[in-house]
């Protein structure tokens, strides 16, 4: 692995003999008879609905570097940061690398991001995203904490994040109990709940595989030899083996023939409505509303609504996750560049108005000199106006410019009153708001 062979170098780790035993954690046995794990739970339909919806929203967000006292907010590349607004790693784009982390956060609870720095400038290389399930925490003595990671395969990492030291790996945790290094796991919190599901989706799977689902069968008043009923069995499956064969009558030959019609028992119905339950819980345990995730059950839902739907995503389930990341990478990366950094995910583009609706508040913010038109045009990824094209504007809208020069211009009306007025031009320029008397 090229990556793993960068970082134990750049770390300078001793690794592990080759075939050491790989101990995986994150496995958890469930009434259901089911054992549940962080990477099998993305086979529920649900939880893989609800982690990779949060993750995609989180690594679109358009993220940007800023001093931390600019009023103005302008963003910054610091060509020391680049990994954190160009390619973090030769394997991942940007967005990919978010992905990663986001998911990693979500399945396991916390995510182990590695960064790797050039010794001699202090630049940052690249930044990793480690395994969670191959991770495992130790406190050490100065209140910092080891994690020891095993990649697939053999050898051993021990990354260290140090009290006043630059950290080796940073630690981005969903939730932890206090006191408690681990990080709490919100696939073993559901795990009931997805082995449930799993066992629903086995025995859905197992009958629709089988196919033996007739609308009616033929019963008989004597007794059936065993070839025979071997022989009708034999028929049945001819009859109704497969998903296709699924609800054709069965006609038997014999004396004392009764017809009676199958169908589905209270307790099936049940267990086909406790499967829908079981899905719109597991979507609410990590925040993620079905309407959102595309289950609707009136047209009219994915209608004006969405707006609302996506407000509702972004405060109660987006903003948590983004504001923890946007934590981690403060403190255990830009501190280490310059303390004045932010690090901040926008959300816009999630909670941008109908088309209709964008152009008022645009119109808005105009007329109040709030912005301008060539950042009206950027929103909308259209290029500045050039100097040949004619901008038509309301006549009481002025550009910054105009403004300026007008201040100006009444300056130097006052200046030339209080000249005028005998005042000598030193005091005439500090009254008029002149400086250094110009």
């Amino acid at each position: 692995m090229p990556l793993l062979g960068a970082l134990s170098k750049a770390l300078r780790v001793q690794l592990t003999p080759p075939g050491a035993e790989l101990a995986l954690l994150g496995s958890y046995p469930t009434r259901a008879g089911v054992t549940v794990s962080e990477e099998g739970a993305l086979r529920v339909a649900a939880c893989w609905i609800a982690t990779t919806l949060i993750a995609d929203e989180v690594a679109t967000l358009s993220a940007r570097i800023v001093l931390r006292d600019d009023v103005r907010r302008e963003p910054r590349r610091p060509p020391e940061l680049r990994p954190l607004w160009d390619r973090p790693n030769p394997d991942q784009t940007l967005v990919e690398w978010r992905a990663s982390t986001v998911l990693s956060l979500l399945l396991w609870g916390a995510a182990y991001i590695v960064p790797t720095w050039d010794r001699a400038t202090g630049a940052l290389v690249q930044l990793a995203t480690l395994h969670p399930g191959r991770c495992s925490l130790r406190r050490l003595d100065d209140g910092g904490f080891e994690v020891r990671y095993r990649p697939a395969g053999a050898g051993e990492l021990a990354l260290r994040a140090q009290r006043g030291r630059r950290p080796e790996v940073v630690m981005v945790r969903l939730f932890d109990l206090p006191g408690v290094l681990e990080p709490v796991s919100p696939v073993q919190q559901a795990a009931e709940l997805l082995g449930l599901s799993q066992a629903y989706e086995r025995i859905a799977a197992r009958l629709a595989g089988r196919g033996l689902a007739p609308a009616a069968v033929l019963t008989f008043d004597d007794p059936i030899p065993p070839e025979v009923a071997r022989e009708y069995g034999q028929r049945l499956t001819a009859l109704h083996g497969g998903p296709e064969n699924a609800g054709r009558v069965a006609v038997l030959g014999g004396k004392g023939a009764r017809l009676e019609r199958l169908t589905m028992s209270p307790a099936d119905a049940e267990l086909v409505a406790q499967s829908r339950r079981v899905f719109d819980v597991l979507l609410a345990l990590w925040r993620v509303p079905p309407t959102v995730a595309g289950i609707v059950d009136r047209p009219s839902t994915w209608g004006t609504g969405m707006a609302e739907l996506a407000r509702g995503l972004e405060r109660f389930t987006l903003r948590p996750i983004a504001r923890r990341l946007e934590a981690a990478i403060e403190d255990g990366i830009l501190r280490w560049v310059d303390e004045g950094l932010q690090y901040r995910l926008r959300f816009d583009a999630l909670l941008s108005a109908s088309p209709k609706e964008r152009a008022e508040v645009e119109q808005i913010r105009l007329l109040s000199g709030m912005t301008s038109v060539d950042r009206v045009l950027a929103l909308e990824d259209e290029p500045p106006l050039s100097e040949d094209e004619d901008v038509l504007l309301p006549l009481n809208v002025q550009t910054r410019r105009e403004r300026e020069r007008a201040a100006r211009l009444r300056q130097a009306e006052v200046y030339a009153r209080l000249l005028a007025a005998g005042i000598g031009e030193a005091r005439a320029a500090q009254l008029a708001g002149i400086e250094d008397g110009r």
